[in-house]
């Protein structure tokens, strides 16, 4: 009986895990979309939209998209414009996997 807890626990815990990693996937995934796009972002309203802390936005920004040359403006973050539709969804799929 014990050991159906633990299994249980654990499978919850586990499941628990992936949909975590699935929901910041999804969120980082939308982000690039929409910079590829042109949007220009500003972090207190990404913060809202998905329900993340600004903290989260500041670091998907800052360090998660490190690799992108991301221009700062008056408060609001977008893609160089040489790098505008350069994204694929191939592109975009591979970062969120």
């Amino acid at each position: 009986m014990k050991t159906n807890k633990r299994q249980l626990l654990k499978q919850s815990h586990d499941e628990g895990e992936a949909s975590l990693e699935s929901s910041i996937a999804k969120r980082l995934v939308d982000i690039l979309r929409r910079l590829n796009n042109g949007e220009k972002l500003i972090p207190p309203q990404l913060a809202t939209e998905y329900n993340v802390s600004l903290l989260t936005i500041n670091r998907d920004l800052k360090d998660r998209f490190a690799f992108l040359e991301l221009e700062k403006t008056k408060g609001s973050y977008s893609l160089s414009a040489y790098l505008l539709g350069k994204l694929t969804f191939s592109d975009l799929k591979r970062f969120a996997t």
